[in-house]
């Protein structure tokens, strides 16, 4: 990037050149959310209690866990992980939207965070994909079956928590439909399943454990009825 530095910071990206960089430093902290309010990508300060901030903070906390299982999995040499990482670039979209209320925002900042178009489509062929190669499901699955299954278990649990924090935002019209589906699709029992096979089965462990009664079923956390089985 010849005399560019490039400076990674959550959620944005700085530029400076290398005499700015002599003139300045940045600094990490601020105080500007010592009084427990913060900005927005549209200037607007809340609390940080507010529902948009819980929800970039449960996005966040998705791409750490999806994060997470991909350097299991790249340490454990699987093949698929690219996709894992292609979900947590999209992850920071998700973010920038709902960092900029739609009912709010300005048109320039508005086209500025607009989810990507196409990538629900996309996120569906992986799970049709996913879908054929499943096997018959007529146990119960434990989120277990090492560190890389047991991590995309978690991710997995984390996405529907996700989801759940959206629903509000899309519904008042502060996030687009399109997030919401996304987040959605991500949540999608084949998607995760299919890679928990995948990994069980490159590394020689069982992913599918038979639950023998409602009381065993109930002590690992998983019963009969649970939102693990939800669409």
């Amino acid at each position: 990037m010849g005399n560019i530095t490039p400076l990674n910071i959550p959620g944005s990206f700085l530029l400076f050149s290398k005499e700015e960089e002599t003139k300045k430093k940045l600094k990490i902290y601020t105080r500007t959310g010592d009084k427990g309010r913060s900005s927005l990508f549209t200037g607007e300060r809340r609390s940080k209690d507010d529902t948009i901030f819980e929800a970039l903070g449960t996005t966040d906390e998705l791409s750490c866990a999806i994060g997470l299982a991909g350097e299991f999995g790249h340490d454990a040499g699987h093949q698929f992980m690219d996709r894992l990482e292609k979900i947590q670039s999209l992850l920071q979209d998700v973010g920038s939207n709902i960092a900029t209320p739609r009912t709010k925002a300005q048109d320039r900042k508005l086209a500025r965070t607009a989810f990507p178009s196409g990538s629900v489509e996309e996120l569906e062929r992986w799970i049709d994909e996913y879908t054929e190669q499943l096997p018959p499901l007529t146990n119960f699955i434990l989120p277990s079956g090492g560190k890389t299954s047991a991590s995309l278990h978690m991710a997995r649990a984390i996405c529907r928590r996700t989801e759940r924090r959206l629903v509000p935002l899309v519904s008042s019209g502060d996030v687009d439909a399109e997030v919401g589906r996304y987040v959605n699709r991500g949540c999608s029992r084949p998607h995760w399943l299919r890679a928990v096979l995948c990994v069980c089965k490159q590394a020689g462990l069982s992913a599918l454990r038979e639950a023998r009664n409602r009381k065993a079923s109930a002590l690992s956390g998983v019963v009969p009825g649970s939102e693990l089985f939800e669409r």
